[in-house]
């Protein structure tokens, strides 16, 4: 089982709007089984989960450990599983990175940042 991580210390960044669509796609590609773990406490991705008719990806709660979320998202027989986190520097995040195989960090810069990053 393939595992990726979304994470970033930035809310707003696009975390779990990237998990959704990749999930779906990775479904739609047959790459799947594919399981969704969310771990942030705002719950988007179960959100979008729970607002879907289709009942693929698979959402896996998170309702222990992050270590038994991944064991439930494998007894699924998921070969994916994506998994959303919360914007903050948590124990969790860094226990979930130590277990994937791909983190993604999406970014998305304030003003400041592309002021910063013009010529002078």
């Amino acid at each position: 089982m393939r595992t990726i991580v979304l994470a970033s210390r930035k809310g707003g960044a696009g975390k779990t709007t990237i998990a959704t669509l990749l999930a779906v796609e990775a479904a739609r590609a047959g790459a799947g089984p594919i399981a969704v773990i969310d771990l942030d406490p705002m719950r988007g991705l179960s959100l979008w989960w729970e607002a879907r008719e289709v009942e693929t990806p698979v959402l896996v709660t998170a309702d222990s450990t992050p270590k038994a979320a991944l064991a439930a998202a494998r007894s699924t027989g998921a070969a994916l599983v994506l998994i959303d986190t919360p914007p903050a520097a948590a124990p969790v995040v860094a226990e979930v990175v130590a277990m994937a195989d791909l983190v993604i960090v999406p970014v998305q810069p304030s003003p400041h940042d592309l002021r910063r990053s013009a010529r002078p």
